[in-house]
């Protein structure tokens, strides 16, 4: 709402897009572990304030990008259950649940996660109904925002080359292209933007990304710089 209200300020500025933080259900104040893949924080507004604002910026001619963080969820979400909170144990409380192998777990019953942040267990692409959830589906995650009401123009992918099958990102580029192929079937002119912390070369030859958050060409100038 803070955002709807500020629009004309933005069109003052010139402003033609607005890339979001993450927006889903999560309990954290940063956002970036995700518990509801299809649901707007209420925090936020919940879906509906958002659905407002993607069609205030339509009528605004601003495009809208969202923040993807499909490397790995919340320890809450159902999927993962840490806490046992929901009625269908999760990976974490057992070792039959369906969604077991969503996740990495090591011999001795520790799980993979990201940079070792407990609360954010990571997805193991090499399971094929992580796949289908996250971009084959019709109704995958990464289509469904894409359409009516919401018709966002893109995705910004977190820490994008850091996904894969296992606990690294082996067959990254596969399924960074499957993203691409599932952005472009929805909406041709949708827009990809992945998040690097290192020189994102590999990623830009135009069958992945259409772009990358600098971070390395722009500190590394920097540092030398300051030095």
């Amino acid at each position: 709402e803070g955002i709807r209200q500020k629009l004309p300020y933005l069109q003052d500025l010139g402003v033609t897009a607005l890339y979001l933080n993450p927006v889903f259900v999560s309990p954290s104040n940063h956002k970036y572990d995700t518990a509801d893949y299809y649901n707007v924080d209420t925090h936020f507004g919940g879906n509906e304030r958002l659905e407002t604002l993607c069609t205030e910026l339509k009528q605004n001619n601003i495009r809208l990008i969202l923040d993807a963080v499909v490397n790995h969820t919340s320890e809450r979400h159902p999927w993962f259950d840490y806490d046992g909170e929901h009625t269908e144990p999760g990976a974490y409380k057992s070792e039959e649940a369906k969604t077991r192998d969503y996740y990495t777990f090591t011999e001795d019953g520790e799980y993979v996660s990201f940079y070792g942040v407990a609360t954010m267990p990571i997805l193991n692409f090499a399971n094929e109904d992580v796949q289908r959830i996250v971009y084959k589906d019709k109704n995958a995650i990464l289509r469904t925002w894409l359409r009516p009401p919401y018709s966002i123009d893109g995705w910004r992918f977190d820490v994008v080359h850091m996904l894969g099958e296992g606990a690294g990102a082996t067959n990254n580029a596969t399924h960074v292209r499957g993203f691409r192929q599932a952005l472009r079937e929805e909406n041709p002119q949708a827009y990809m933007l992945g998040e690097h912390i290192f020189e994102a070369t590999k990623w830009l030859q135009g069958d992945q990304e259409d772009g990358a958050m600098n971070y390395f060409g722009f500190t590394l100038p920097l540092r030398e710089f300051l030095s």
